[in-house]
């Protein structure tokens, strides 16, 4: 049987802790983790620190339940330094296509679309409601926030945050649309350009931050 650990406490946790409750019941759940609030109990589960959690459920899968990149990144190899590696979660209310392989922690919640020739690397998550459509490659620790969509031949490389309904129009096989790594690209906004790295845009269309108009 599935039984997991999932570090964190906050929003997406909630959100991952009651998928897991509906694909594997609440036995499934065997703890939440937060190192800088535990000692509680949340929806009816202990809260623990990472090493108790540890030493009391040593076989349990892990998932990561932090939004941001480059946090997961850092907690994936404490992970990995202790336990091993962290488990993947598609949600049963999802649709993936047939040529679908999950990586390890890779999180594709309800809702979600993964359309054919589509890839996600090491540690991706992908929210509620989210669309990824053909010939698009996301790469590790991306976090891709409620209500995305990416509309085909796009490359998201690693460490980048999509907000809240972030669009990405389509690319063509020779010049797929480039969101560059640890970017950032707004809630609402409609990326139609390749985006630097390391940039923030916003907007629609989408532009790099200060030049976006109201």
């Amino acid at each position: 049987m599935n039984r997991f650990c999932i570090y964190g406490a906050g929003g997406h946790a909630k959100d991952l802790l009651a998928q897991l409750i509906f694909d594997f019941g609440r036995d499934g759940v065997l703890c939440l983790v937060d190192d800088f609030e535990s000692g509680r109990q949340q929806a009816g589960f202990d809260v623990l620190d990472f090493e108790t959690a540890c030493r009391r459920h040593p076989k349990a899968n892990w998932l990561i339940a932090v939004g941001d990149p480059s946090q997961r990144l850092r907690i994936t190899r404490a992970i990995e330094s202790r336990i091993g590696e962290e488990s993947a979660f598609v949600s049963s209310r999802a649709f993936v296509a047939y040529d679908f392989a999950p990586a390890p922690g890779v999180q594709v919640l309800a809702g979600c679309c993964i359309s054919a020739e589509v890839t996600l690397g090491r540690g991706t998550i992908v929210n509620l409601g989210s669309t990824i459509s053909h010939e698009s490659r996301i790469g590790d620790f991306v976090s891709i926030s409620p209500g995305c969509t990416l509309a085909g031949r796009v490359r998201v490389e690693d460490e980048v945050f999509l907000g809240t309904g972030a669009t990405i129009m389509n690319g063509t096989a020779e010049r797929p649309i480039t969101v560059g790594r640890k970017s950032v690209v707004g809630a609402g906004a409609v990326v139609i350009r390749d985006v630097a790295a390391g940039s923030t845009v916003v907007g629609v269309p989408a532009r790099p931050m200060g030049q976006a108009k109201c």
